[in-house]
């Protein structure tokens, strides 16, 4: 596969790339063909992401909680740095697939750091 002809790591992006420019020529370029495609793959992949369960909620918020009490700051400050870095309303509504990521944001979470 010549990397200059398919600009993504992914194959799917590539794949998909590749039928939308066999379909049609519509005068695009190359640069908004690849913003195309990357607006229908998270489309498409959108209703598939599963949310955190019971479980995994409760663990956040405990250790939403812990952070907060160690570093004697308000749980509310705390949750709402959370919910600000991973653009979600609740911890609920948190992708599977970024729950470790979640894990160690709070792990390392300074919260003085963002409150000075």
């Amino acid at each position: 596969m010549d990397d200059t002809k398919h600009p993504f790591k992914e194959p799917a992006f590539n794949d998909l790339l590749e039928e939308t420019l066999t379909q049609a020529s519509t005068g695009l370029t190359a640069g908004e063909m690849r913003l195309l495609v990357s607006g229908v793959s998270a489309l498409r992949g959108a209703p598939t992401q599963k949310t955190l369960g019971t479980i995994e909620s409760n663990a956040l918020r405990a250790l939403m909680d812990y952070v907060a009490y160690t570093q004697k700051a308000d749980k509310e400050v705390v949750r709402a740095l959370f919910l600000t870095k991973f653009n979600i309303q609740t911890p609920e509504h948190l992708p599977t697939d970024r729950y470790d990521t979640a894990v160690n944001f709070l792990v390392d979470l300074q919260v003085y750091k963002h409150l000075n």
